[in-house]
């Protein structure tokens, strides 16, 4: 139980990460931010990334759970650069079409979509990044293993 707890506190730690960096660098608050998706860093990585070292440090790194916990977080980790990036572009082209068919079409109750551009490498990276420091912090701690 004690992982999917440090998980999803790394999950949380990642997502305050998001609503801070806003107040902090465009003095704009916005809690709503907490619970959505894309942004920096990666909380869908940092989560993932985190029970992958804690499986590592509990069952060991030559264990098969952990080697199948490390295939899920590369599977994780993919979705959320190419195929929710891929969704968010996707998402992007039809509000294109949509504002040319509300404008030239007369077709005002059509909806746009909401955009979610997904992670770049770079927020991937450092939600990675933060799951792992994170956990071997706790490791440090005596928290894990």
């Amino acid at each position: 139980m004690r992982i999917l707890f440090f998980s999803i506190t790394a999950w949380m730690i990642a997502q305050s990460m998001k609503v801070i960096s806003l107040m902090l660098f465009k003095r704009e608050f916005k809690p709503s931010l907490f619970f959505s998706s894309g942004g920096m860093p990666s909380a869908h990585s940092a989560f993932m990334a985190s029970v992958s070292a804690q499986i590592g440090l509990i069952s060991g790194f030559s264990s098969d759970v952990f080697a199948l916990s490390c295939a899920i977080t590369t599977v994780v980790v993919y979705d959320a650069y190419n195929v929710r990036r891929s969704v968010g572009l996707q998402g992007k082209a039809l509000n294109k079409m949509i504002e040319y068919a509300k404008e030239d079409h007369d077709r005002p109750e059509i909806q746009t979509l909401k955009e979610v551009m997904g992670h770049t490498p770079l927020q991937v990276f450092c939600g990675v990044l933060l799951g792992i420091v994170y956990i071997i912090f706790l490791n440090t701690l005596g928290l894990i293993a």
